[in-house]
């Protein structure tokens, strides 16, 4: 069978994102079999920068902006990242698009001993590099010691036991994906723990005048993820935030209208609130503006 064209697709290196991409590669040679996919790896500045926590590196593109060098260069022509890493204002010339279903969005609680957090002792340590997890597991038990930790999920699950934790949070797709589902100890419900905007959905990076590329991964697209995907992405964009704010947006579709779930806080950790929208699809973006505002001037914006 003859090869109708070759994609060559730029991934990270870390085995999540390994196992992501060739996600994205089985499902593309399933809509055509034919298709002749190169994966090619890259360290990305998150990969690289790991004694820090992620909210004091101060950098949007942190995990992708390797991989769109390599886009704007030609030297791949599509990259397969988390949605969730993916900063709302893009690189002139190159666009993304949400591809496949998304898979389990909250973030997951892996104990080292205990089987629920309840049980926890008390100032129990419990690792995260996220500002968001952390001020709401200090809202579910403000005696915790929140521990800071990097690196990819086997390298967290290695800390939970050679530093002596009791226990990390990370989200669950990641351990999903990876064949580590049943490492997790509990799923947080969204309104104990609210996710990251676009957790669990993945998404392709590619130039914008590349309309071969373009065309094979809309046909991977699942509507009610790329709608989600585009509303949490809008609360985001209005809040302005990233990795240094503590902020989680999560959508759920109901007919013509959808409910967003929304914390928000501040750099210390002594405010924050959690809000519920319900709209109309067709008035998201003005009521999702009103609904930024409100969510800024309650904790005040950054």
């Amino acid at each position: 069978m003859p090869k109708v064209m070759k994609i060559k697709l730029g991934t990270r290196e870390s085995p999540l994102a390994l196992a992501q991409a060739d996600f994205v590669a089985d499902n593309l040679l399933k809509i055509d079999p034919r298709l002749e996919i190169q994966k090619i790896k890259v360290k990305t500045k998150g990969d690289l920068v790991l004694d820090r926590p992620l909210y004091e590196i101060l950098d949007k593109g942190l995990f992708v902006k390797a991989l769109d060098d390599m886009l704007l260069s030609g030297e791949i022509d599509l990259a397969v990242h988390s949605m969730k890493d993916i900063p709302t204002e893009l690189p002139d010339n190159l666009s993304i698009v949400p591809v496949l279903k998304r898979e389990e969005p909250r973030d997951a609680l892996v104990l080292n001993r205990e089987s629920n957090i309840e049980q926890l002792k008390n100032s129990a340590r419990i690792g995260t590099s996220s500002k968001r997890r952390a001020y709401q597991l200090r809202m579910m038990r403000p005696d915790l010691e929140i521990v800071s930790i990097r690196g990819n999920i086997h390298t967290r699950l290695e800390k939970l036991h050679k530093e002596g934790l009791d226990g990390i949070v990370l989200a669950a797709a990641g351990l999903y994906r990876v064949g580590l589902k049943h490492k997790i100890t509990r799923l947080f419900e969204v309104d104990e723990i609210v996710p990251a905007p676009a957790q669990g959905i993945l998404c392709a990076g590619f130039r914008t005048e590349d309309e071969k590329t373009k065309n094979i991964l809309l046909k991977l697209c699942d509507k009610d993820t790329v709608s989600c995907a585009n509303i949490e992405r809008m609360l985001l964009a209005a809040i302005n935030g990233g990795c240094h704010v503590p902020f989680g947006a999560y959508c759920e579709l109901s007919g013509n209208k959808f409910k967003l779930s929304a914390v928000y806080g501040d750099r210390e950790g002594k405010l924050m609130t959690r809000e519920n929208l319900t709209e109309k699809i067709d008035n998201a973006s003005e009521a999702i503006s009103a609904f930024a505002e409100k969510l800024k001037n309650t904790v005040g914006g950054f």
